[in-house]
Parts: structure tokens; sequence; C-alpha cells
């Protein structure tokens, strides 16, 4: 039987525009039919069907879904009818405001960003930064905290570095792991077993440098550590085995594991029953599973993975909830991975255009929001735009490379939304301050467990506080250089790779 949606598809494609209207009203007894197919309409790009059904309905005086208002304005933008796009958006903002803020992150995830993801994606790509803004404006409707983050009418107002340290230490939370106690280092024989590709669904993806680095760390530690790349993610029970042999041979006391970022069923009760074993045959054997984005993992397959860890490594994410079950109570280091490089103190003078050095990608492409408003608006910002494709070099040679660029850019800008609308603290958070470069940082409160804003990097609030900072360094670079070398000696001294490793030691060796 033909579905609502596909049925309006089929007479969209008869370009006969009376007869889907005519239709539509055959339906209007059961108005939240015709309402839920307007979003499989948009998602397949039959715009003007959307747009007549959404048409139709207001024109029965049928408006208390917010979905019929923006099928409205989206396709009135389609169309070209301006007062459509303009008054439909419009209402779509206010009846989203009339609904409780999770039902708002809710529609936001489950409908907006579906629809607008590819579109920003490609506007941006095609050089269509106009077109970019404009689907901002829609964006901005369904989300009051991007129409805080993308407020054009804010004053631009200048910065005081004494004010901004002030504030920054108010509302500092730093952490404070204890290191090892002095004296000769025990060799601990560890294994890192770590996914090889940043993607590993994708062949031509650059080599995932995290687990090198830390081997080589753990390494200079005086350890003996080997590092296994996985890269069987459509067996990972073969993976499992070949890790269980390793930590026979090697008598391993410490795993260092990758979460894998799979939650189904059937993994999950792979690596519950390799850790198992491991703990059956190794009983001294501590494991560390590691997240890199904890923003994508579930609270209960975090707290899974508690259970039958001995610690949690993570950085993005320090404040969420999750850490206070008691499953996750003295299981979790906030704590970045090391990096496997010296980093001297800086010598190149501080340039006075920041840089934008990263990727534009489905799971950032709030980046290309931001790129397209400083285009837009003429902010002296520059932006070279990377990607995560192979470069034929190994991954510690690809990184040194990488940190090489952050440390002659002298001054870095770090956008770190991702598609949840979480902010969240990122590996290049702490690679730009240990470059000796300047952090100009998006808003991320759980920066504040790391750095003091104001005292070791930049923050911004939204578009008018990104504009104060670039005047900041322009009129008063003295005091931006102030702010730089604060930062990179704070790093050096809390984040080095001695650092990071006996924060892991002690947690784990020393009780």
């Amino acid at each position: 039987m033909e579905s609502l949606d596909d049925l309006f598809r089929r007479l969209e494609s008869l370009k006969d525009d009376r007869l889907l209207v005519e239709t539509t009203e055959q339906y209007l007894a059961d108005p939240g039919q015709l309402v839920s197919a307007l979003f499989p309409l948009l998602l397949s790009h039959n715009y003007k069907a959307a747009y007549l059904i959404a048409k139709t309905l207001l024109a029965h005086q049928i408006e208390a879904y917010p979905m019929i208002h923006f099928a409205r304005a989206f396709g009135g933008m389609i169309v070209g009818n301006i007062e459509d796009e303009i008054q439909g958006s419009q209402e779509f903002a206010r009846c989203m405001d009339m609904i409780a803020p999770e039902h708002q992150a809710t529609y936001y995830q489950s409908i907006l960003d579906p629809l607008f993801l590819p579109l920003i994606g490609n506007c941006f790509h095609l050089g269509h930064k106009g077109m970019v803004m404009r689907l901002l404006e829609f964006l901005k409707a369904g989300s009051p905290l991007l129409r805080s983050i993308f407020d054009f009418s804010l004053p631009i107002l200048p910065l005081n570095q004494n004010e901004l340290r002030r504030r920054g230490w108010e509302k500092a939370k730093l952490l404070n792991y204890p290191q090892p106690p002095p004296g000769p280092r025990p060799v601990r024989r560890a294994v890192v077993a770590i996914r090889e590709l940043i993607f590993p669904h994708l062949p031509q993806s650059r080599l995932l440098d995290l687990g090198p680095r830390t081997a080589a760390a753990m390494n200079a530690y005086g350890w003996q550590t080997h590092f296994h790349p996985v890269v069987d993610y459509l067996n990972m029970e073969r993976e499992y085995r070949a890790l269980l042999e390793i930590c026979r041979q090697q008598k391993t006391e410490l795993l260092v594991l990758d979460d894998m970022q799979s939650e189904d069923s059937l993994t999950l009760h792979e690596r519950s029953t390799f850790i198992a074993q491991l703990r059956q045959e190794l009983p001294d054997l501590k494991i560390a599973v590691v997240f890199f984005d904890t923003w994508m993992v579930t609270p209960q397959f975090l707290i899974d993975t508690a259970t039958i860890a001995d610690v949690i490594l993570e950085v993005t994410s320090p404040s969420l909830p999750v850490w206070q079950h008691p499953a996750c109570r003295n299981k979790v280091l906030h704590v970045q991975l090391p990096h496997a490089h010296a980093f001297p103190p800086p010598t190149t003078p501080l340039r006075q255009r920041p840089l934008f050095l990263g990727s534009v990608m489905k799971y950032n492409y709030h980046r290309a929001l931001w790129l397209s408003a400083i285009e837009h608006f003429q902010l002296p910002i520059d932006s070279s735009q990377s990607s995560h494709e192979g470069d034929g070099k190994s991954a510690l040679e690809s990184y040194g490379l990488y940190l090489q660029r952050l440390r002659e850019t002298t001054c870095s800008l770090n956008l770190t939304m991702r598609m949840d609308l979480s902010r969240i603290v990122t590996g290049r958070c702490f690679e730009t301050l240990l470059t000796g470069s300047l952090l100009i940082q998006e808003h991320t409160p759980d920066m504040d467990y790391y750095f003091v804003a104001g005292e070791h990097y930049l923050e911004f609030h939204n578009v008018a506080e990104l504009a104060s900072i670039t005047n900041f360094i322009l009129q008063q670079p003295q005091e931006a250089e102030e702010i730089r070398r604060r930062g990179y000696e704070f790093a050096r001294d809390n984040y080095s790779d001695d650092k990071l490793v006996g924060i892991i030691d002690k947690f784990l060796f020393y009780p």
C-alpha cells in the first residue's frame, strides 16, 4: 500500500500543484497524518510538495505544529517567496520557544540536523557561503542556543585582560591528579590496542596517531610497551583472540583498550567475554578503556564499561552527570593521551591574524557556520582546511608535521561544536598550547577542568566576542603574547608526556 509521503512524491513528479493541494484537502480530517509526511518529503528533497501541504494546512487554520511553519519557510526559500521564508521562520521560532528545552534538543537532532547537515556541507564546500548564512537562520529559529551564538546584533566590546583573568579563575575547576612517589620506576609491561585508522570504515583514512603516541610515551617513561593496531572491525572476536595471545605471551600488566565505538550487543558480549578471560588468566592485569568521543556514547555504555575496566580514560566531557553513577566513581581519569613529542618554548612572533586549521565534516559541520559568518563579517581570520585522508606517512611522522604546522601558526582558532550541539574538549586544545600558539577557543564548559580562560587562552561565546578577540590581538599584541606564554608554560608543566603517563601509573599501581 502506498504511504502518504510516497503519494505526494508521485504527485509532485506530475508537476500539477492544483492536484497536490486538492489531495492534501482530502486528508484535512487527520492533519497529524499530513504533518508526519512533511519530514520524509523534505528529507527526500520533495520541497515543493512539503511547501504546498504546509500552505494548505495554514489556509485551513491548522498551525499548531512547528513542522508546518518550517516547511512553509523552507519551501518559501526554495520557490523564491521571501514573505513565506521570513514569516514561516518567525512562526517556527515562536513554536519552538513554547517547547521544553529537552524537546527542543530532540527536535534539533532528529529533524533539523538530518535535513541541514548535507545541505550546509554541500553549500560550504561549493563556496556558497551566502546560502550557508541563509540556512543558518533556519537553524537559529529551531535552536535558542544557536540564536545566542550567532546573534549578529550584539556589540563588539573592548577586552580587558585583567577582567578576563578574573572571570576565568572564578569558573575554573582545574583537575590535579597526583603523581607516583619519587624514586626508581618499575618497568611495567603494557599493550596499547587502539584502532589503526581515524575512520576505520574508510580505507583512505589517515592513520590514527593516538596509539603510536601512547606506546612511544610509555616506552620513554621506562615501560616495555607493545602497540597493537586494531584493524578488523568486522571480526572483533579475531582481534580479541590476537590480543589475548599477546597478553599471555608478554604477561601484560596494563592493557590500554580502545572503546571501539560500538554498542552492538554482539560486540559488547565479545568484549565482556574477552575481558573475563583476561581476568581469569592474568588476575593482576589492569585494563584502561579509552574513549575518544565520549559525547557520542550513551551513559549506559559508559556505566557498563566502568564495571569491567579498572579505569576509563577520556578528555572530552568531564562534567557529564554519568560520572557520578556508583559504577563510575573512582573509575575515571579525565586525561589527555600523551603526545610523544617534545615542546620547546615558542620563538616565532605572534601572528596577528588567527588561523583556523582543521576539517569540516558531517560530525562538525557547525564549523561551516562559523567560517561562513567570519567571511561574511570580514573578520581578520584565515582558514586552512585539512582532511583525514591518508598522506602516505607513518602516524607519528604525520602527527609531527601537524604539530609543526600548529607551532608555525602561533595563533589558532579552535571550533568544537558537534552535531548534538555539545561543545567538547578536543586534543587540539592541548596541542595548540603545547606548541606555543595562542589558543582562541569556542566556549567549551569542560575546558575549565584543564585550563583557565583569560589566563591561558582566549574564549568566545558568540560572533561578537570573537570579533572582540581579533581586535584585542591587533590592538594589544603584547597582552595577547602574555596569554600565549602563560598558556604554553601551564600546558608544558601539567600535560607533558611524563606527567600524563605518571597520572595513569599512580592511579592504577599506587592506590
